[in-house]
């Protein structure tokens, strides 16, 4: 990372950390909806 310098050391960390963030959220929502899908669907019919 020195090589790269301490800006760009940083913003590359701040894309890593954004993208982690996103596809912990995405992973979240797929998820929920596949509970609301399944649960109430099964129940309902």
């Amino acid at each position: 990372m020195m090589t790269l310098g301490w800006t760009a050391a940083s913003l590359l960390m701040e894309k890593i950390a954004s993208d982690n963030k996103t596809s912990r959220q995405v992973v979240l929502q797929n998820t929920l909806v596949l509970r609301d899908t399944t649960g109430p669907c099964k129940t309902n019919k």
